[in-house]
């Protein structure tokens, strides 16, 4: 009976790596990319471009969670959880990318899945045996209560938590880039033979803090910019 489970985890799991991601991240890109070209000559503008593609980047980072689960344990909880997870962020990307007129997205849509994302995720993370980073995910919610309540259709209050969470976006990857010496030395026993050294991967992770520092402010400038330009 238990091995009749583990092998529909491993299963749902594979079905959600192997079909579902890259099909979801295909439609996204088309509709992102064909907007873009269309809207080419009349420019980019920065706050939807920005706003999108944040949740195409974290598209990826819910791949690289999803590639650490438990495969014996993916069960039908964070079989389903996941698939609302995708499709809620297919949802709006999808939204973003089809409006006409950049500036007229509804802020809401945005705050909304900023709140409901993190709890899809902590869901499936939580029955899968995945790392649950509780204080990013706490974040980002609170981000998203904070602008779905107080900040509402101010422009000035979505720049600032557009920019917040592509910080936080950013220092997820960098907990993920962390767990790489781990991984690498605990599940594959690669570490000797590719010699990879601690102080080489902290150098590495310092290098992106501070890349992520100037991205983050980079973004805000851009969105500043184009806004009063």
């Amino acid at each position: 009976m238990r091995a009749g489970v583990h092998q529909m985890g491993g299963k749902l799991h594979t079905l959600h790596r192997d079909l579902f991601y890259p099909a979801f991240l295909g439609a996204v890109l088309f509709e992102f990319s064909r907007s873009i070209i269309s809207d080419w000559n009349a420019g980019i503008h920065w706050l939807w471009f920005f706003s999108a593609l944040w949740f195409i980047a974290y598209f990826s980072a819910a791949f690289l969670s999803l590639d650490r689960a438990d495969r014996k344990d993916f069960g039908v909880i964070p079989f389903f959880a996941n698939f609302s997870e995708i499709g809620l962020i297919l949802y709006i990307s999808i939204s973003i990318a089809l409006v006409k007129y950049p500036e007229s997205f509804k802020y809401r849509d945005v705050y909304f899945n900023w709140i409901a994302i993190p709890l899809t995720a902590f869901v499936a993370n939580l029955y899968s045996n995945r790392i649950i980073r509780t204080r990013l995910s706490v974040a980002a919610a609170a981000c998203g209560v904070f602008g779905l309540f107080f900040a509402r259709n101010s422009l000035y209050w979505y720049i600032a938590l557009l920019v917040v969470m592509w910080g936080l976006l950013i220092c997820y990857f960098i907990t993920v880039l962390e767990e790489w010496p781990h991984v690498i030395k605990n599940d594959w026993n690669y570490l000797g033979r590719l010699d990879i050294q601690r102080k080489h991967v902290d150098c590495l992770l310092n290098f992106l803090v501070v890349i992520a520092i100037v991205a983050v402010s980079f973004i805000g400038y851009l969105i500043y910019y184009n806004l009063i330009s």
